[in-house]
């Protein structure tokens, strides 16, 4: 292999680049290889020419530069085959190519992504022509880490294949051999960026500017306010202060003044809805009998929580009564109440001159066999049927209307008995 003992060695083609086992093509316009074998030194350098966005050019250079410190494997086919360049696209290959095997290919592997390097004004990289897709290409060769140069081989003049071959070697190795070149940016106007130059932010979303109200002048006084009108303080420790809200259990409101002319026509007068209370409703129900809580439970759908709807008497005068007209109830209709139920649950007692008597009478089938069953069979009526609303004289009053019924009659010694 040849050596080069004075200036580093350089090699300026064009070429198609493409990324491996991708079939994406980007035809560039200058490929720089530069290698200093005493220096120890080279570099790669991928250049195309696009319309930029914003540019004062018509037309700018972007390049790729990839340091010796980023190649993991470096390797050179002096012939091409179909693995490293396709044979659908080496028409795209600059010079004349007939054949894979007029095409040279260098391959490359990075550690990582390469260096971009930017005109010194540009921020973000952007085509001036919407359609064009040269800068779309180039940004997937710079964001590759595996890449194919294609050389076409009638390019290449005396020794450039053997020096391109010796360089490829020195950068396989992958040792760090090769240090890259120094590079005045700042002289040349450029700066370094990466791939994620050809990528700017989506545009933030346009904000409403909000309406601007007209300010309004206060009011002008024509006249100046005499001084012996401010108030002293005296005054205004007498004045009294508002009251604070009171609780929403509450059912009374803090005074107001409805007829006070608002001082905005944008503030409207607060309209207060009562708040539930049980208290307030216990108040309401506080009074009602029995009966008529009774109803009010059914019309309410709470009848289930009745204890014993069906034991309930419906001949209580104050049942039917509706509630808007609901009237207080007076002895002789508690009376009548009593009188109701004996007659119905007492219907099959007769009097009899012998024993006690055995056959079945009332609710639940009792069988009258002894003294105290006679007792017990009417503290059952009085608890079961007769509600706790009346006071002792309603119930000596029923106690005296089961022994001595209207309907029916009792024995001297059952009525001793029972009574006992």
């Amino acid at each position: 292999m040849a050596t080069t003992s004075g200036p580093p060695w350089i090699l300026t083609k064009k070429a198609l680049v493409s990324r491996s086992n991708v079939e994406d093509f980007c035809f560039v316009e200058l490929i720089r290889i530069a290698h200093n074998e005493n220096a120890q030194q080279g570099s790669i350098s991928i250049t195309i020419k696009a319309h930029i966005a914003n540019q004062s050019n018509r037309s700018g250079k972007l390049t790729l530069n990839i340091p010796p410190e980023l190649v993991k494997k470096c390797t050179f086919a002096r012939r091409s085959n179909n693995e490293l360049c396709s044979a659908r696209f080496i028409h795209m290959v600059p010079g004349v190519v007939t054949n894979i095997s007029d095409v040279s290919t260098l391959s490359l592997e990075l550690k990582d992504v390469g260096i971009v390097v930017c005109p010194s004004e540009t921020e973000y990289v952007r085509p001036a022509n919407h359609g064009d897709t040269t800068l779309d290409t180039f940004a997937r060769i710079c964001k590759s880490q595996s890449l194919h140069l294609h050389f076409s081989r009638g390019q290449f003049v005396n020794d450039e294949l053997d020096r391109l071959e010796t360089f490829s070697d020195a950068l396989g190795e992958g040792k760090g051999h090769l240090k890259a070149e120094s590079f005045n940016h700042a002289r040349h106007r450029t700066v370094k960026k990466d791939w994620r130059v050809f990528f700017p932010p989506p545009n933030p979303p346009l904000y409403c500017q909000e309406p601007v109200f007209e300010q309004v002048a206060p009011p002008k006084y024509c006249t100046k306010r005499r001084r012996d009108s401010m108030p002293h303080d005296n005054d205004r420790q007498k004045t009294p202060r508002v009251s604070s809200p009171q609780l929403i259990d509450s059912t009374t409101e803090p005074d107001a003044e409805p007829d006070t002319p608002s001082t905005s026509p944008s503030i409207r007068p607060t309209h207060f809805t009562p708040a539930f209370s049980l208290t307030s409703l216990e108040r309401k129900l506080k009074g009602l009998s029995d009966g008529e809580a009774r109803e009010v439970f059914r019309r309410l759908g709470y009848e289930h929580l009745l204890a014993k709807p069906n034991d309930v008497d419906s001949d209580l005068p104050s049942e039917k009564v509706d509630l808007g007209k609901v009237r207080l109830i007076n002895e002789r209709d508690i009376k009548q109440y009593i009188d109701n139920i004996v007659k119905r649950y007492l219907p099959n007692i007769v009097g009899v001159d012998s024993d006690l008597p055995s056959e079945k009478v009332g609710l639940g089938k009792v069988k009258l066999i002894k003294e105290r069953d006679i007792e017990q069979y009417i503290d059952d009526i009085v608890k079961r049927y007769l509600p706790n609303i009346f006071d002792d004289m309603f119930e000596h009053y029923a106690r005296d209307r089961i022994l001595n019924p209207p309907h029916c009659r009792w024995t001297r010694e059952i009525a001793i008995a029972a009574w006992r």
